[in-house]
């Protein structure tokens, strides 16, 4: 109950931050979907009740510095990479909320810190599941989703996001989006263009090797990302 407790507290403060985010792809549904895949890998995983909070904890704060890279970007600045600057903001927000220093927090920030190396060749098994899991939600198939119909709100697609749980939903705005760029594309070439770059990183995605922690994040999800796809690009 303290360590459900501690997350929780933990996830409010966040959330104030993430709601000054404009940029959807990478805002509150994405933390919400990514902190929800890695609690359903606890199982699988074998956590114990607080290792399974400490992975959240490292979900939600992962993006913290999003919110610095979106102020750069306003001014006209060079920002480092987001996840470089998540730290500071991840460590001052879990020391507020009573994580003291040591272990625990050492990984939280070394997991945050790292979470964008695709390529990542530590030894941190909670780094290797959050980069994965938050790689499976841009690229699977609700993140596919959200993804695409943000480049496309600048074309005038309106936006309708289901929950990251809601499958049907998922595949009923997947459908509706694809039939919107079938219509759209021969007033406007460039939307065709712009799904032809997203369903590249998509393949790029599917060809990757993967362990084991990595296969069983997307073992479940593989035919459904697949439907979702084809519904999308035809």
């Amino acid at each position: 109950m303290k360590e459900r407790l501690l997350v929780e507290g933990v996830k409010g403060r966040v959330r104030e931050v993430y709601e000054k985010l404009d940029e959807w792809p990478h805002g509150w549904p994405h933390v919400e979907s990514v902190t929800h895949t890695i609690r359903g890998l606890g199982d699988t995983l074998g956590l114990s009740g607080e290792e399974r909070e400490t992975y959240a904890l490292a979900a939600y704060c992962h993006d913290l510095g999003r919110l610095g890279e979106q102020e750069a970007k306003k001014r006209a600045e060079r920002s480092a990479p987001h996840a470089y600057l998540s730290v500071a903001p991840t460590r001052r927000i879990l020391r507020e909320s009573g994580v003291p220093e040591g272990e625990r927090l050492s990984r939280i920030i070394h997991t945050v810190r790292v979470h964008s190396d695709w390529h990542y060749e530590g030894n941190e098994p909670m780094a290797k599941t959050l980069i994965w899991a938050d790689r499976k939600d841009s690229l699977g198939a609700w993140g596919l989703l959200r993804t695409a119909q943000w480049h496309l709100k600048r074309f005038g697609l309106e936006i309708n996001p289901p929950r990251c749980d809601d499958t049907e939903g998922i595949m009923r705005e997947a459908k509706r989006t694809r039939g919107w760029i079938r219509d759209e594309s021969r007033i406007n070439p460039e939307i065709e263009h712009v799904f032809k770059r997203l369903l590249g990183f998509v393949l790029e995605w599917e060809d990757d090797e993967r362990d084991e922690v990595q296969e069983e994040l997307t073992r479940r999800e593989f035919k459904y990302t697949k439907e979702a796809r084809e519904e999308l690009f035809g």
